[in-house]
């Protein structure tokens, strides 16, 4: 990632204006790497801000580099599948006897917290178990993500030998799973969990679907408010596992 040289300009406009002329002078890299790096700052500067977690300099512009990376990546794989991808407005069932494990990351702003709902199905839909779980002092959306993630590979090992997907529709998170890529990433540490918990295992698959696929997962995390779980779905997800099987 090369980081362009602007030149710095007094502008008599808003900050809308200006961001257009650098959008129409740098090329789609340059501007998506400006993007970025400054959206990395200000993450940066929340996390030491809200969590108390501070990062060099050097830390933030590998971060960014490496969001970049995942970013182009994500951009790549979403135009060349086209409507294949948007098949995935719709839940999909795994096959006979493989489990389909869904996870979501949500954040609570005003309580300074977040959450994580996962939700595994059979084949045939029915729900097989679900969990929520309250994230104290978590104010970035990637870390709720990646603490979903791992409860879901905590909750795949309660069926060690069962085809597992775990599914969810954070892209970044999916790849970086998918291609080992979290080791200078910010929530590597997290990511890391993850592999390490279905170590020795070669049934365990990883696999994006945009929100509309999502929902089980989704509308458990934005109700965790406490640490929940169970094998009957709670009430408020019951017409989404009807649409979902009907599927």
């Amino acid at each position: 990632m090369s980081i362009p040289t602007i030149s710095v300009m007094m502008w008599e406009n808003s900050a809308e204006t200006w961001v257009r002329d650098l959008y129409s002078s740098l090329i789609a890299d340059q501007f998506s790497c400006f993007m970025i790096v400054g959206w990395a700052i200000w993450k940066n500067r929340n996390e030491a801000v809200f969590q108390e977690i501070r990062r060099l300099p050097g830390e933030v512009a590998d971060f960014a580099k490496t969001y970049q990376g995942a970013f182009l990546s994500s951009m790549s794989c979403v135009s060349s599948a086209g409507t294949q991808h948007r098949q995935q407005e719709k839940w999909i069932k795994p096959n006979p006897g493989t489990i389909k494990i869904n996870f979501d990351g949500a954040l609570f702003p005003q309580l300074k917290c977040g959450g994580v709902g996962i939700l595994g199905r059979e084949s045939n839909g029915r729900c097989l178990g679900w969990k929520t779980v309250l994230l104290p002092h978590v104010a970035d959306t990637g870390v709720a993500e990646a603490f979903a993630v791992r409860a879901a590979a905590e909750y795949a090992n309660e069926f060690p030998n069962s085809p597992i997907i775990i599914e969810g529709d954070c892209l970044e998170i999916i790849n970086l799973l998918r291609n080992k890529g979290y080791a200078n990433h910010p929530l590597g540490p997290l990511l890391h969990d993850v592999d390490a918990q279905l170590q020795g295992r070669n049934n365990i698959g990883f696999s994006f679907a945009f929100r509309e696929a999502n929902q089980t997962a989704h509308l458990l995390a934005r109700n965790a408010l406490s640490n929940n779980a169970g094998t009957m779905p709670p009430n408020y997800l019951f017409q989404v596992l009807c649409i979902d099987e009907d599927n």
